[in-house]
């Protein structure tokens, strides 16, 4: 998880975003906090926590889930808050060696939609090429399935089985092939 304690020297739209990274990062690995709760965890004044969770709302990014009862002191009820787990997704593609899996996940790390294919003839001359062809096909289809526009895709990441040489966006030595070519990945 992110840390939101002072750093040393840094600009004040660092510290900002920092702390918005800290919040996001707190609310998917928690169900439910009010401000009180993430400043504490955080270390954050409750005057930050507010200024940085009402503008999270505002960007949709976070949800407001209802209101906890007040102290016995009284005062206003806390107010709760949870991640959107709708605001936006991430798929994810693995290719084995005789299989191809997409799968799309929430906000809140939670797989909403998946789809397996099984491939028995990747491990031909040209089976990183089919690969490649499948798992574009194959996600055309899971997002027509989930109903989710490309515009909500935040991040896509493909894992494959091979030696992976990031510089130049190939897979050396791909799992499944007799071949030593490099195969693009990007």
């Amino acid at each position: 998880m992110l840390d939101a304690r002072k750093v040393k020297a840094e600009k004040p739209r660092n510290i900002k975003r920092r702390n918005q990274k800290a919040i996001v990062a707190l609310l998917q690995n928690s169900a439910e906090m009010t401000i009180p709760e993430i400043a504490d965890r955080l270390e954050l004044s409750r005057t930050s926590a507010t200024q940085i969770v009402n503008e999270l709302c505002r960007e949709k990014v976070l949800k407001k889930v209802g209101t906890r009862d007040s102290t016995t002191a009284g005062g206003k009820p806390p107010r709760v808050f949870s991640m959107n787990a709708s605001f936006r997704y991430t798929i994810i593609v693995i290719i084995g060696n005789d299989f191809i899996s997409c799968n799309i996940s929430n906000m809140k790390c939670r797989v909403i939609q998946r789809r397996v294919r099984e491939l028995s003839d990747l491990g031909r001359w040209n089976g990183w090429n089919l690969a490649m062809e499948v798992t574009a096909d194959e996600v055309k289809l899971l997002l027509k399935e989930s109903g989710i526009r490309k515009e909500q895709i935040c991040m896509m990441v493909v894992a494959c089985g091979g030696v992976v040489d990031r510089k130049r966006g190939v897979c050396m030595f791909p799992i499944g092939t007799k071949r030593m070519n490099d195969f693009p990945v990007c």
